[in-house]
């Protein structure tokens, strides 16, 4: 009796692998997890899950075992319960404690830094955008925020003193549409923002650009899928054009240059930022950084920096150095890297978050870093911190609502900036 009782038991309790587990955009059994790629680099993790889905077997069995040999109300009400608490234990187990045991780094620091609020404005939120970096030592006058209302507006520095922009407002049409949207696509701080609008009902998509003082805006017609970027002057648009860089006077009183890359050969380009005045360009080509001149010569190389994996938008050159930063890690931590001036360094972000923002200082003397939750579980916080350049030593933090993912900014040497809980914060560097 007691080996059938067993034997029943067994192969009951190998029903466990059968569990749904359910995920945000799958429900795979939990048998079928055992057999996945991502134990490959996690050989600790896969011990962890086959212990827990042992356990899982062994209280099925037990239950199991216990009420074949004697059939008793309180036995049958413990199978009974049993069942659903199993369902629910292995949800637990399997899709929240035990990858928050190997995927979320514990975060001991606390609030540090007592830098004074020099002010806010409230109802003013930065907007993360493509932005024409200010040269190394420069402040820039004003920062893109955007309100509670879907407006943008221009947050003066200093003073938090909000102007609102006169761009073109949707408007609601009698079906629940609105006629068009709008959407910001690069913005030269005290200069010019390029914007587009994309109506409805045909699709048709024009950009234009808003320059500071005009109430005009200018109408340009670069091609329509290739990204485009504004020189840091705002006298000028660029975009790639086959093998060609095209960088058009806005106002039409210049003539048009076109710089000939064709000589670095077929690749993935992207323009990153043109300064006409320096006569600078500088691209992104696949793993590495050019630095050309309006004439097409290399002025420099910037090879991808080995420890990161960064995008066209999240690499900075800061005068003859650059910082860089993980646009995405598939796992392990995500990692800045900065060779400034002020000094060589990394820094390592804690496990379970991903980057938001970096910014570095006008005397490339401190970088801000702004992480959030990479995760759907646990409970993260976002925080934004404050590097010291020479030696990676933190000197400020503050932590903010979960899904706060504020962009950082140093709008002047000695000014601090980011955004939370529906303002923005401006704080002196002390």
């Amino acid at each position: 009796m007691r080996r059938r009782s067993a034997t029943v038991a067994l192969l009951v309790a190998f029903f466990v692998y059968l569990i749904p587990l359910l995920g945000p955009h799958a429900a795979p059994l939990l048998g079928e997890m055992f057999f996945g790629d991502m134990y490959r680099s996690r050989p600790l993790w896969f011990v962890t899950d086959i212990a827990a889905g042992l356990l899982l077997q062994l209280t099925a069995f037990t239950v199991v075992y216990l009420f074949l040999q004697k059939r008793n109300l309180a036995r049958g009400f413990a199978l009974l319960i049993t069942v659903p608490a199993l369902l629910v234990l292995a949800q637990v187990l399997f899709m929240l404690w035990i990858p928050s045991l190997f995927l979320i780094e514990n975060d001991t620091a606390s609030d540090t830094g007592s830098w004074p609020v020099e002010c806010t404005a409230d109802d003013a939120w930065i907007v993360g955008v493509p932005t024409a970096q200010a040269p190394p030592g420069e402040s820039v006058p004003d920062v893109l925020i955007q309100t509670s209302k879907a407006d943008y507006g221009l947050l003066s520095i200093p003073g938090c003193m909000v102007t609102p922009l006169a761009l073109p407002r949707p408007t609601l049409q009698p079906d629940g549409h609105v006629d068009f949207t709008l959407g910001i696509d690069y913005v030269v701080p005290g200069s010019a923002i390029l914007f587009n609008k994309q109506e409805t009902r045909t699709g048709l998509q024009t950009w234009l650009i808003a320059r500071r003082g005009q109430n005009d805006f200018i109408s340009v017609e670069p091609p329509r899928d290739m990204p485009r970027i504004l020189s840091s002057d705002g006298e000028w648009i660029s975009w790639i054009d086959g093998m060609q860089i095209v960088i058009r006077n806005i106002a039409g009183v210049k003539p048009e240059v076109r710089v000939d890359i064709s000589a670095f050969g077929p690749a993935s380009y992207v323009l990153s930022y043109i300064d006409i005045r320096a006569g600078e360009i500088l691209v992104s080509r696949n793993d590495e950084f050019i630095v050309l001149g309006i004439n097409g010569e290399v002025r420099s190389r910037i090879p991808k920096p080995a420890e990161v994996e960064p995008q066209p938008s999240t690499f900075r050159r800061f005068g003859d150095g650059w910082i860089a930063w993980d646009a995405y890690r598939d796992e392990g931590r995500y990692q800045v890297a900065w060779s400034l001036p002020s000094g060589k360094g990394s820094h390592h972000v804690l496990k379970g978050r991903s980057i938001n923002s970096v910014a570095v200082s006008p005397a490339g003397d401190w970088i801000a870093i702004s992480v959030a939750t990479s995760l759907n579980i646990g409970n993260i916080q976002d925080s934004i911190y404050v590097l010291r350049v020479s030696d990676g030593k933190e000197v400020f933090r503050r932590y903010l609502p979960r899904y706060t993912r504020t962009q950082v900014l140093f709008p002047a040497k000695d000014l601090f900036m980011y955004s939370t809980d529906g303002k923005t914060v401006v704080l002196r560097i002390r």
